[in-house]
């Protein structure tokens, strides 16, 4: 059966805080609320099954 591909909204927010390095900075900047990024972040981390980002108490950090 073949994979479905993640869902696109779910791409550019990672995009985006990947290159923000911020949830609320990504969230800003698709004008939308931080649990909605983070909503399509864990959605995306689903669809791939893996962890994409390190959540800290203050910070995030990519994965390798």
């Amino acid at each position: 059966m073949p994979r479905r591909a993640p869902p696109l909204q779910s791409l550019w927010a990672f995009h985006l805080i990947a290159e923000t390095g911020s949830v609320t900075a990504a969230a800003a900047a698709l004008k939308v609320t931080q649990p909605a990024v983070s909503r399509r972040l864990r959605e995306l981390e689903g669809a791939l099954g893996c962890a994409l980002v390190r959540r800290g108490p203050n910070a995030l950090s990519l994965t390798e």
